[in-house]
């Protein structure tokens, strides 16, 4: 089974949760999908970047079993992925 994260990892406590979340998943035989170690969307990205990473966050939500969702630091766009799931 594949876990996609959903996370902030903005600050050093989320960081080192999504780091945490990855290894307890690794340890137990699951795959998973982390955006972090693929897309990088800064706040001042323009409209495109912006749009593509959501559009590449959705295929990957999609493409996996579970979602596992951190909401440490209230991350919007973690709320809205799994919005789009419901």
């Amino acid at each position: 089974m594949k876990a996609y994260i959903a996370s902030s990892w903005f600050t050093p406590p989320a960081f080192e949760e999504v780091e945490t979340i990855k290894s307890l998943l690794t340890k137990n035989k699951f795959e998973y999908f982390s955006p972090k170690d693929f897309f990088v969307c800064p706040p001042t990205a323009d409209l495109e970047t912006q749009r593509d990473t959501f559009e590449g966050n959705v295929e990957h939500i999609l493409g996996n079993d579970f979602v596992i969702c951190n909401t440490r630091d209230k991350d919007m766009q973690d709320y809205l992925k799994v919005q789009h799931l419901i």
